[in-house]
């Protein structure tokens, strides 16, 4: 976490990219993914991570919890005169924060799409005319991510691991 981080070509990326460097604290109206409506968020800005959804940003909320924000859903960010000390242990958290879980799914043909938009990576196991057997790599909140497809894409379901098949539904 040192040294002035890449950073996305944004307005928005260039406060956050300082904002970490100095250790600031941020404002953020951010359009959440998963539910509709604007949040106001007070963060501390962790780093900045360029994944396969675009840039995103690792930060603690005020229940110390860490966060993750995509950068293109943030509509406007003000960094504070406020400042932070970086915790620590981290480093552990934030390699926790983004470790994946092996999924393999069936989806129709045509809502494969659906698994690439959540999952990290996704490789095709097996194939035919209507279906598609996909193992995937999510990011916490696994069950979220897993139940989006699911709900996504009719007829869909979980192979493994066990304890995902009911992310539909929840």
């Amino acid at each position: 976490l040192q040294g002035l981080p890449q950073r996305p070509e944004s307005d928005t990326g260039r406060v956050l990219s300082e904002a970490i460097h100095q250790r600031r604290t941020v404002n953020l109206e951010y359009s959440r993914a998963w539910k509709p409506g604007l949040v106001s968020a007070t963060v501390r800005p962790l780093r900045l991570v360029e994944t396969a959804r675009g840039w995103e940003l690792d930060a603690l909320v005020p229940s110390d919890e860490l966060r993750t924000f995509i950068v293109d859903r943030i509509r406007s960010a003000q960094a504070t005169d406020e400042t932070f000390t970086t915790p620590a242990g981290i480093d552990a958290r934030l390699a926790e924060q983004r470790r994946s879980t092996t999924v393999e799914l069936v989806v129709p043909q045509g809502y494969r799409w659906a698994v690439d938009r959540y999952a990290e990576s996704t490789e095709i196991v097996e194939s035919d005319e209507g279906d598609v057997r996909v193992r995937a790599r999510f990011l916490p909140p696994v069950a979220e991510r897993v139940g989006l497809v699911i709900v996504t894409a009719p007829d869909s379901f979980v192979l493994h691991p066990e304890e995902l098949k009911s992310a539909g539904a929840q």
